[in-house]
């Protein structure tokens, strides 16, 4: 009876913080038994300390019980100091609970612990990790000035970049320059009149205020306000009724699936590229073409699915900075639009025909100044090297606003006079190239010679065969064939 006269004891020490087990006074603990039986009382208590946790734990206990909660509690610590996050937590709980993993025996008896408990935690903290990753480029977007697009090779920000379009064959200065013919030809393009519009942004009392209200604004205004001004659209002015226009196609950042990237990275992708439709072409000459467009992917002559042999290219930036970045994006891809003409005279043997002629153009401009530049080739041999040809430069504000619409005067000029040359000399290549169906029949026709011979003669000899057989045969063994209907029915 004596040791029932210390409960009083044990219930005042029961006021010692939750997680600080202190020991009864004057009562000597038994070591626990180790026992591999799992007790009804020793599975209450697990329960209790899983999903109740050690608060619900406060009402009296006999000296068993103290001593078999003295043995639990190591665990209970070891469970608490796994997993830092709470709700992570429960749901291991529980479906461990649920599997009935005796995760209590387990640590008594030195057994690790079940694989439900670590699989269950890697599953959350990869769900988490994946809802992190996957706003990062949210919030990165929203930070910035929206000139940044899909496609766009980051490379370019660092003249660096110049070094490897050199080591390609793409050089931005030096060259042996243009011919007579194409000095001739930028000067007109430059020079000669076109209908302005009569109302707009560029207007004199609107010019001033135009540039200055844009000089801290992103691409995407500059592009919305004066780009049309700058770079008119060839498919708008063919809706206006120029409708000699009617045979090109224009694009809008639209990505380059169909071309060859020159520089290993992301195909061009520039602010605003035209180029050929397939109508420029006849149906024998897209025949022709057919065998290197397969697919519309990485071809020889394509930029998109709907563009063939592209000849200008726009990119927009905001500030004097982005220029340059604007100027090696242009050298890429009107590198690729040079190299697709050449690479198709090549298939006739008639390269040389391109030497030191501007295949391709390019504009660069932000909310002020614009530079306009021309690409040529160089061959010699089986190597080509594309050069950059400087055309003009200018601010629109300069001279008093004059120079404002030399850019539109120009792509203008490019649409009317250039645009024929570059058809001409595009059918005058496809026309040599040689013609798959033809070539096919021609090997079909000799088949079907080679093959009807034989066919005949071995007709010929069936027949003989089959009259030798009737002569040979008794009349018993030999019976005429029967053909029946169709429709017929066996009796």
């Amino acid at each position: 009876m004596a040791p029932r006269q210390k409960i009083p004891k044990v219930e005042r020490q029961r006021s010692v913080p939750k997680y600080e087990k202190a020991r009864p006074q004057g009562i000597k603990k038994e070591p626990p038994q180790l026992s591999l039986r799992k007790s009804k009382r020793l599975q209450l208590l697990q329960e209790r300390t899983i999903f109740k946790g050690p608060e619900s734990r406060k009402r009296k206990r006999s000296q068993e019980d103290e001593a078999s909660l003295s043995s639990v509690t190591p665990p209970q610590k070891q469970l608490q100091t796994s997993s830092p996050v709470s709700h992570i937590e429960n749901t291991i709980y529980e479906n461990i609970a649920g599997l009935n993993a005796d995760l209590v025996t387990r640590w008594i008896e030195g057994k690790p612990w079940p694989k439900e408990y670590f699989e269950q935690e890697s599953t959350v903290n990869s769900s988490l990790r994946t809802k992190t990753s996957s706003s990062s480029p949210r919030m990165e977007s929203e930070m910035t000035d929206g000139s940044g697009k899909e496609g766009k090779n980051p490379a370019v920000r660092s003249r660096l970049y110049e070094v490897t379009l050199a080591k390609r064959g793409i050089y931005l200065e030096g060259g042996p320059g243009i011919t007579d013919d194409c000095r001739a030809l930028c000067k007109s393009l430059l020079e000669a009149e076109q209908s302005l519009p009569p109302d707009s942004l560029f207007r004199d009392d609107r010019l001033e205020k135009t540039c200055e209200r844009l000089r801290n604004e992103n691409e995407a205004k500059v592009i919305r306000d004066i780009s049309s001004l700058l770079v008119p659209s060839v498919e708008v002015l063919c809706a206006y009724g120029d409708d000699y226009l009617e045979f090109m196609v224009d694009h809008v950042n639209q990505r380059w699936f169909g071309c060859v990237p020159i520089v290993l990275g992301p195909t061009p992708q520039p602010d605003y590229s035209a180029g050929c439709k397939a109508t420029i072409f006849t149906k024998g000459q897209l025949r022709k073409l057919e065998p290197f467009i397969k697919r519309w992917k990485r071809t020889l002559f394509l930029a998109t699915a709907w563009m063939y042999f592209p000849y200008l290219t726009v990119e927009v930036k905001c500030g004097n900075e982005g220029l340059n970045i604007a100027d090696r994006q242009n050298a890429h891809s009107s590198g690729v639009a040079v190299k697709q003409v050449v690479d198709l005279y090549r298939k006739v043997s008639r390269q040389h025909e391109l030497n030191r002629k501007i295949l391709a153009f390019s504009i660069s401009h932000n909310h002020v100044a614009v530079r306009i530049y021309g690409y040529y080739p160089v061959i010699d041999g089986d190597q080509t090297s594309i050069y950059r040809y400087s055309i003009s430069q200018f601010d629109i504000r300069s001279n008093a606003g004059k120079d404002r619409w030399a850019s539109y005067i120009f792509t203008r000029n490019l649409y009317d006079s250039y645009s024929p040359i570059h058809f001409e000399r595009l059918r005058s290549a496809v026309d040599q190239l040689p013609d798959p169906v033809s070539d096919y029949d021609q090997s079909q026709q000799s088949d079907l010679e080679l093959l009807s011979r034989p066919d005949k003669e071995e007709s010929q000899s069936d027949i003989v065969d089959y009259q030798d057989l009737l002569k040979s045969a008794p009349s018993s063994q030999i019976s005429q064939p029967s053909f029946k209907k169709p429709g017929s029915k066996r009796s």
